[in-house]
């Protein structure tokens, strides 16, 4: 049954997608992850290195092949079951991703934990695209 949900929200995913370009998408996605008020909140290991970021595939579904990244590395787009197998440290929870002409419109959770206490930030994200740049006109960080 889990195997059927995910099949039908990778599907749904495919189709709202459509009329998003996988450009406009990868570098709306990229803005999100790269908002300054949300880079405190990245944690770093042992080393200062920081831990690998992942994107959960639930509510919002990304398209396969879309690739961003984080401090030198791919952010991983998972299912659930990967997050925990894998016990990450951070992890996004888009609820809506919806590009229209050149106007986006992003929600997000953005979990994250030290010490073992887990937190999480609420963001909403509005982007206006300029000719071929995408620019942040307005985003709200929210801790609960």
């Amino acid at each position: 049954m889990k195997r059927y949900l995910l099949i039908f929200a990778m599907l749904l995913g495919v189709v709202y997608s459509r009329g998003q370009s996988a450009t406009d998408q990868a570098v709306v996605l990229q803005k999100c992850l790269d908002l300054p008020a949300l880079q405190q909140y990245y944690p770093v290991a042992a080393g200062g290195i920081h831990q690998q970021v992942y994107i959960m595939q639930y509510p919002y579904v990304f398209p396969a092949g879309i690739q961003v990244s984080k401090f030198g590395k791919l952010v991983q787009i998972v299912d659930r079951s990967t997050v925990v197998d894998k016990q990450a440290v951070a992890y996004f929870l888009f609820q809506t991703f919806s590009i229209k002409g050149n106007k986006a419109n992003v929600t997000f959770d953005f979990y994250y934990n030290y010490n073992m206490n887990k937190t999480f930030l609420n963001s909403t994200v509005v982007l206006n695209k300029n000719g071929d740049t995408w620019t942040v006109s307005d985003s709200k960080l929210i801790g609960r």
